[in-house]
């Protein structure tokens, strides 16, 4: 989802590649997806250093119509990938395809011992750009390139889940067609790209793309001695390869440079052991990728002897690197990038004299390693939940103390919610809806199946009635520590709602004492039910025309608020709700809200502050450092925030 252009610096007097963030119009979710990656490909390219990663030369944003989008710009490699010269290069030795690997796995190695690790996990030709060289060993200086889809790893945690695959078929390892990811991932990638540039096949015969799904997670690899015998003998290379795609992780080489030196070592063994005696090197045995890469056409290998030609014709119709169609969805924004010396006093200059310092102090704060997609305190104020982008959730506890949830396909985790006593937390994910126990530290079996992409809104009450909103309609299950022992659990009541839908995180809350279920839709409807057993009763509060952003209750259950896309907030009192209580023209759109004990509103825009008054006032009156996420305490007078400086820092606030 980007577009790149050649552009001329005149003061470098140099070509460079700018690359922009290409917007889709009329799909708001989709450009958050693409502008999440592209800002993770930046972030991890300003952080690397080494001689086969290009370097990141300048980035930031700019327009595209009214479209603010970022970029950035990196030095100009005219030759293209290495699939683009292996469509035109000139025959390349086995020594130089092992050089290639070499490289390849030097860099990868780099990656995987960076802190935190990061694999690539799109690891193949058409992700490394080439500068020729042409010597007897080098044919091509190899350039790692498009991060958009690497993933950092926790420290300590060889492999992770990452749920939904990304990535692509033919060189994809078994584990992460699973939604698995770890280094040795990349490894099989690499072992895949070595056995193509080495006999110009893949190691799976397969009548279509989708069958490499279980290809590579079932059946044998064809080695390059069986794939292309004139040009690779059985012996040593069929060995590497065979090990390299070992369906196991723990079963390939014990790291990604290990095979790719084992891979070095016995093509260039072969190669003196041939030339030593005195038979045609099998170095000097050429495949010419060119003839074989134009999509459902023959694979063709040549044998260069006495200027004569044999053309080994392929059993089996391949396509190389087609597109990536099966792309997660990211349902909110990141936050944008500030200068972490813009201060408070000049976001109030720029706003006018309006707000207030709320007089509050920074009692502690979280540094973590992404950023926080949502908080939510435990009912009894001790501990605070937190999901992430791309991370497991956390629990962020006293003195600083961090638990990481670690449940199925956490790293895609979208929402979570706490039990009554806040020893259980519910965490929604590809495919259901996982329980971490907070004090063993450890997942309970069962699983709450829902397919597709993860519930964005459920909710746990003081009643022990877990709501889950999926599609057009609220499923109630009466869940206690008991019941998550066994293998399933009985829905006793659905509530349709047929003109509205869960977009975002945090539209759905029960009140404090478990008997009222707010929720507002994409739709612009807030809607009250009051739960009695199996006698449930509607109430609509509002029907407005944009998208609700969020809902929340005080914890006093007198107040309820909900939050809109079109700056806009409206609180109703419990006693009155045909009497609506409106703020409107905000300076910025709502992402979150939150009620304090004494029935103060919270209000923390996208991109700027945190806004704070009465719900009975016409607009808040007072700010708090922070932006996009906040969330008070039910039993103290401690706020949660994400920092208005950092991405990744959540401080906690008290007053």
């Amino acid at each position: 989802m980007g577009d790149v252009w050649l552009v001329r610096d005149p003061l470098r007097r140099d070509t460079l590649v700018l690359k922009l963030m290409c917007p889709i119009k009329d799909d708001e979710r989709l450009n958050e997806e693409a502008k999440r990656r592209f800002l993770r490909e930046i972030e991890l390219g300003r952080s690397l250093n080494h001689p086969h990663i290009l370097s990141i030369l300048d980035s930031g944003w700019t327009y595209i119509g009214t479209q603010r989008v970022p970029y950035l710009v990196v030095p100009y490699k005219p030759e293209g990938s290495l699939l683009n010269l292996a469509k035109r290069a000139q025959p390349w030795s086995l020594v130089q395809i092992a050089d290639m690997i070499l490289q390849a796995a030097e860099t990868l190695w780099y990656l995987h011992r960076h802190k935190p690790q990061i694999v690539h996990r799109d690891v193949k030709p058409a992700n490394f750009l080439v500068e020729s060289v042409g010597s007897a060993r080098r044919a091509a200086k190899l350039y790692l390139c498009d991060f958009g889809i690497a993933r950092m790893l926790h420290r300590g945690v060889e492999v992770e889940e990452a749920s939904g695959f990304i990535g692509t078929y033919e060189f994809a390892a078994p584990e992460q067609i699973d939604g698995l990811v770890c280094c040795a991932s990349d490894q099989y990638s690499l072992a895949v790209m070595a056995c193509w540039l080495l006999t110009g096949r893949y190691p799976y015969r397969v009548a279509d793309r989708q069958e490499y799904r279980d290809a590579h997670r079932h059946l044998a690899p064809i080695l390059p001695s069986r794939l292309n015998p004139q040009r690779i003998p059985a012996g040593a290379i069929d060995e590497v390869i065979h090990r390299g795609l070992a369906k196991k992780p723990e079963e390939r080489f014990p790291s990604v440079l290990a095979f790719g030196k084992a891979l070095y070592s016995a093509i260039e063994a072969l190669t003196e052991d041939m030339t030593a005696a005195g038979a045609r090197s099998y170095s000097e045995v050429i495949w010419e990728p060119g003839a074989m890469l134009a999509p459902g056409t023959s694979a063709n290998f040549s044998v260069q002897e006495r200027d004569e030609r044999e053309i080994i014709a392929p059993d089996v119709m391949i396509e190389l690197d087609p597109e990536i169609t099966s792309e997660r969805i990211l349902d909110e924004p990141l936050p944008e990038p500030r200068d972490a010396e813009e201060s408070l006093e000049e976001h109030k200059q720029a706003q006018g004299p309006f707000y207030t310092p709320l007089p509050v102090k920074l009692v502690r704060s979280y540094g973590i390693m992404v950023t926080p997609r949502s908080l939510l305190w435990s009912p009894t104020g001790a501990l605070l939940g937190c999901t992430c982008y791309d991370y497991p959730p956390l629990i962020l506890g006293p003195e600083r103390k961090t638990q990481l949830i670690q449940v199925r396909s956490a790293l895609e985790a979208a929402a979570l919610c706490w039990s009554p006593d806040g020893n259980i937390v519910a965490v929604s994910v590809p495919g259901g809806l996982a329980f971490w126990d907070v004090q063993r530290q450890r997942p309970y079996p069962l699983m709450l199946p829902y397919e597709g992409r993860p519930v964005k809104a459920l909710d746990w009450s003081r009643r022990d009635c877990l709501a889950v909103w999926h599609g057009s309609q609220i499923d109630l299950y009466a869940i206690t520590p008991e019941t998550l022992s066994g293998r399933l659990l009985d829905r006793y009541e659905t509530i349709m709602t047929p003109d509205m839908v869960a977009e975002t995180v945090g539209v759905m809350h029960w009140s404090p004492k478990g008997s009222l279920l707010l929720a507002g839709g994409q739709n612009g409807m807030v809607v009250c039910w009051r739960v009695e057993g199996r006698t449930i009763r509607r109430k609509v509060l509002i029907e407005a025309q944009r998208a609700v952003t969020a809902v929340a209750w005080s914890p006093d259950g007198r107040w309820l608020s909900a939050a809109f896309c079109d700056r806009k907030v409206i609180s109703w009192h419990v006693d009155n709700v045909t009497r609506p209580y409106l703020w409107t023209e905000l300076p910025g759109s709502p992402r979150s809200i939150s009620l304090t004990g004494d029935g103060r509103l919270m209000l923390a825009l996208r991109c700027q502050a945190v806004l704070v008054g009465s719900p009975t006032e016409s607009a808040p009156d007072a700010i708090l450092p922070g932006r996009q996420l906040v969330a008070c305490s039910p039993t103290t007078n401690e706020i949660a925030v994400l920092s208005e400086t950092r991405e990744n820092l959540i401080e906690i606030f008290k007053g």
